[in-house]
């Protein structure tokens, strides 16, 4: 997607759950600042506000009728920089919608055939990111985003070129692809739908990686709940598990940064591909340091209590594998400390230290007990 800088269109923020949730707001979110609430205001025909979108104010009414939304993707369409810059003002306004927005004149993708390809055409690159990332906060929109080649390739082709692309524009298609990524399957890229950029399956998880290594911070978090939330799909675990081990070391890495946020990221990516991956789980358990951060974060307080229970969760997902036994042994009188002193965690460290010290050998014992009741 190359581009020519538009006017700056404010930062994201970021948010997690216990369920996947969108990150952060949709661009334009009248708390963020008075600049952001000035251009929804221009946008939508108040005259007093001054217009701090990429173009002039704009005389235009929140539900569209089907003949403007066509008439926005001929705007886009044609190459003329009043008309492009409408069509982006107009979009920007119809893309967004707060948390606890009730109002009912969406604007699903779905109604608006050719929306998407008409702005990934558009040279604004940085303003028409805005907006399919807000777009890709609305349910509605899902299904007609992960299954439109086009845009897939060309968001990730922006992680690709992060040494090169303007940072927001990073940052956006970054947080479009986390919002869609409990529903995107990596298999469409050697689909029969038409590619226009041919990104493969293996290109776009190096993508990922690139953003996993990067040095900032809101890259490296969001790409790393990216991978947890991608990896749940068991038709893209194939294409993730050659670049497991430095998913691994990566994740463990950022256990030990004292951002909170990286913190959680990591957690929440490291406990769903725990979940999912035996040799990940093998792996984090023989390296004492890896477990030794894991337990810090459980008997560090957090402001995401969610955090230091699923980290308590994973060290119990690594006591279920037998092979683990004598690598989580040396942890002993740590896991017996956090039983006896982090009372929200009590169960499962009971439960860890019983699968260590009461059942030796668990495979062999469950067998032996059965023949016993048997006999």
């Amino acid at each position: 997607m190359s581009h020519v800088r538009s006017a700056p269109a404010g930062k994201s923020g970021g948010g997690g759950g216990s369920t996947p949730a969108k990150r952060g707001r949709p661009f334009g979110s009248t708390t963020g600042s008075g600049a952001a609430a000035a251009a929804a205001a221009a946008a939508i025909g108040d005259a007093a506000a001054p217009a701090a979108l990429v173009g002039p104010s704009l005389q235009v009414l929140t539900a569209f009728s089907d003949q403007n939304n066509k008439r926005i993707v001929l705007a886009l369409q044609s190459g003329l920089k009043s008309e492009i810059l409408w069509a982006l003002n107009a979009l920007t306004v119809l893309s967004f919608k707060e948390k606890d927005d009730l109002r009912r004149d969406t604007t699903p993708l779905a109604k608006v055939p050719g929306l998407l390809d008409a702005l990934l055409q558009v040279q604004c690159a940085v303003a028409a990111s805005n907006i399919i990332r807000n777009f890709s906060f609305m349910p509605e929109n899902e299904t007609v985003m992960v299954q439109h080649r086009h845009c897939l390739e060309t968001v990730f082709q922006c992680l690709e070129d992060q040494n090169t692309e303007d940072d927001e524009l990073i940052t956006n298609m970054l947080e479009t692809l986390v919002n869609l990524a409990p529903v995107l399957d990596l298999r469409i890229f050697s689909s029969s739908k038409p590619s226009f950029i041919k990104i493969t399956e293996k290109r776009a998880v190096q993508a990922i990686m690139g953003m996993l290594a990067s040095s900032i911070r809101v890259w490296h978090c969001a790409a790393a709940e990216l991978i947890g939330r991608l990896i749940i799909n068991p038709d893209n675990e194939p294409f993730l598990l050659p670049a497991i081990p430095q998913i691994y070391k990566r994740l463990v890495d950022l256990l030990s940064v004292p951002a909170v946020d990286a913190q959680a990221a990591a957690i929440s990516a490291l406990y769903n591909v725990a979940e999912v991956n035996m040799d990940f789980r093998l792996k984090l358990a023989s390296e004492r340091w890896a477990v030794d951060r894991l337990l810090k974060v459980v008997k560090t307080p957090h402001p995401v209590p969610e955090v230091c229970r699923k980290a308590s969760m994973i060290v119990e997902s690594l006591v279920s594998e037998p092979q683990n036994r004598m690598h989580l042994l040396v942890h002993e009188n740590t896991f017996a400390e956090i039983l006896t002193s982090e009372g929200k965690y009590s169960d499962t460290f009971a439960r860890i230290l019983y699968e260590l010290t009461a059942r030796p050998s668990n495979k062999v014992t469950a067998g032996q007990a059965i023949w016993g009741n048997i006999n």
